[in-house]
């Protein structure tokens, strides 16, 4: 009877060690569905490459960083800020570098400053798109409402060492029903492992493409007479309208 109660009250024991290792896990995991970007830190960096820079400072908060394509990412760069909040950080550091950031949910976009303007405005086009609500008296509205629906979709995604995003958009398309039309368009590339937290998948096809100069409009034309949700490559410079 000793015994049993024994190990009886060093099973207990365990599980609630386990529940501590849990608690004490599960906040900086849950984390990154929301990153506070307003939380307050240090930062002195000398003579750092940009992309180890960021990665340093997005892990000390628990943020993403998504890099454009066109940046090179050995760059070296110093920055030094005391107490400030976490935005700030990497505002001072894009400003000073001749770069552009955008802070998604819980990704910052680090671009080219000539996408300062660009970059938003699409964004946005995209967003109305997909939140659009009055679509009784809209043109196939059933095309419309599946592609919405789709584009809506929370999504997580890890991306390995030597990813090549044409590959990475087609499994997109696959798992999440929908078609690319010209995938071809976008050109061959490899880019470094990443892991970006859940956003909606329309946000993420975009943050994929603008690198290449490129964007994606809904062609609902092509939803209507198919019945599947089609997407369509376009080259954001001769298209300023991100959807239409």
């Amino acid at each position: 009877m000793y015994e049993y109660k024994h190990y009886k009250n060093l099973l207990n024991g365990y599980k609630i060690f386990i529940l501590v290792i849990l608690l004490l896990f599960l906040p900086s995991t849950l984390s990154l569905a929301k990153a506070n970007f307003d939380s307050v830190i240090s930062v002195k960096i000398h003579d750092v490459p940009l992309r180890d820079s960021l990665m340093q400072i997005a892990k000390s908060c628990n943020v993403s960083v998504f890099i454009d394509r066109r940046i090179d990412p050995s760059t070296k760069i110093s920055i030094q800020a005391e107490n400030k909040k976490v935005r700030e950080v990497f505002q001072k550091l894009t400003d000073s570098s001749g770069l552009y950031c955008y802070f998604f949910v819980s990704v910052v976009y680090i671009g080219l400053d000539e996408m300062r303007n660009i970059f938003p405005h699409l964004l946005a086009e995209h967003r109305k798109f997909i939140s659009q609500t009055d679509i009784r008296n809209a043109k196939n509205k059933t095309a419309l409402s599946a592609a919405q629906s789709i584009l809506k979709k929370p999504v997580t995604i890890k991306l390995p060492i030597l990813s090549e995003p044409k590959k990475v958009l087609s499994d997109l398309a696959q798992r999440h029903q929908f078609e690319w039309n010209n995938l071809n368009k976008v050109p061959h590339d490899v880019w470094d492992e990443n892991h970006l937290p859940t956003m909606p998948l329309g946000d993420l096809l975009f943050l994929i493409l603008i690198g290449f100069d490129l964007d994606y409009i809904c062609s609902l034309q092509d939803n209507h007479a198919s019945n599947k949700v089609i997407l369509r490559i376009i080259d954001i410079k001769k298209n300023n309208a991100s959807v239409k």
